[in-house]
């Protein structure tokens, strides 16, 4: 009888303890699962985090850099002439060679490229200068560096000597402008 009790309880003892057991290890296998689901949640939202504040530092930067634009825009608007006002740049070559003193002939080519959206109109001349090698070399800066209304950009540069200190100089070049901004405002005035 004793044997009978012995083995009742032993066989009660290892239900309850593997039954524990079989609970417990579900228990841990579901409560891992859980685990491995949030930390995939946690690893996304802090993926999501970080796209979000890559997002704002570059609006920052780029709410800093209007301003900046802003400015620019203004120098721009400033050295850049419209189109119809380019008549003025042969009459500034012309002044600007008598002050020099060396003899020119300027013409623009007819390549005329008009702005866009995101680019500068542009139109190429060309020149032919000719005096003392300090006179011309003054003059060709004034043109491409120190003009005081025009931006100009020279493409190509030949210099021959002529005789003495007398020299020639032939250029190429192109001179940019803006938009007319007279011919959209008149619309708006008319309304």
């Amino acid at each position: 009888m004793p044997s009978k009790v012995f083995r009742k309880e032993l066989i009660i003892g290892a239900a309850i303890f593997f039954g524990g057991m079989l609970i417990i290890t579900a228990g841990l296998y579901f409560l891992s699962n859980d685990i491995t689901s949030k930390a995939s949640t946690i690893v996304i939202d802090r993926a999501l985090i970080g796209d979000r504040a890559q997002a704002i530092e570059s609006l920052a930067g780029l709410k800093k850099n209007l301003s900046e634009a802003e400015r620019y825009q203004k120098a721009i608007d400033k050295i850049l002439v419209p189109q119809d006002q380019l008549i003025d740049f042969g009459r500034w070559l012309d002044g600007l060679a008598r002050t020099r003193q060396v003899a020119l002939s300027s013409a623009f080519d007819g390549t005329e490229v008009l702005p866009q959206a995101e680019t500068l109109g542009s139109i190429g001349f060309s020149i032919d200068v000719s005096g003392a090698l300090p006179n011309l070399l003054d003059f060709i800066r004034d043109v491409e560096v120190r003009s005081p209304r025009f931006l100009v950009d020279m493409v190509s540069f030949d210099m021959t000597r002529l005789s003495g200190s007398d020299y020639r100089a032939t250029s190429r070049g192109r001179v940019y402008f803006k938009e007319n901004k007279t011919e959209g405002n008149k619309g708006d005035a008319n309304q």
